[in-house]
């Protein structure tokens, strides 16, 4: 096993071709659909990268789960995900300190280009 990632995203098709896809290079993967279960999840494991979509499940959204995990001391790399169109996603990503925005839709080489560069 490489490493642990965190991958936050409400879609739980999405999530499961995520998982797939870093399990077959190498990675143990826990999920989330829930911003404050991720976040949950990201204050108290240990994991080598997050990666977070947008749009979340509960009240808080990909951008604000990434600056609570900043606040509260999370000082792994951080991937965006989402559509081009999502652009206060993008625009909040400074302000977030996330490390890599990854539009999708994306393929299994993109993100493993993106993890090696990270990590």
């Amino acid at each position: 096993m490489l490493g642990r990632i965190l991958v936050a995203h409400r879609n739980e098709l999405i999530l499961e071709v995520i998982q797939e896809m870093l399990q077959d290079i190498g990675y143990a993967v826990i999920l989330s659909t829930d911003g404050h279960r991720a976040l949950g999840k990201a204050m108290s494991g240990n994991f080598n990268l997050i990666i977070v979509n947008h749009t979340l499940t509960g009240n808080l959204n990909g951008s604000q789960l990434v600056e609570y995990m900043r606040k509260y001391g999370v000082q792994v790399p951080i991937v965006g995900i989402a559509p081009e169109t999502t652009w206060d996603f993008f625009a909040d990503s400074a302000k977030t300190k996330i490390d890599y925005i990854l539009p999708c839709p994306f393929d299994y080489t993109e993100l493993a280009k993106v993890i090696y560069s990270l990590l």
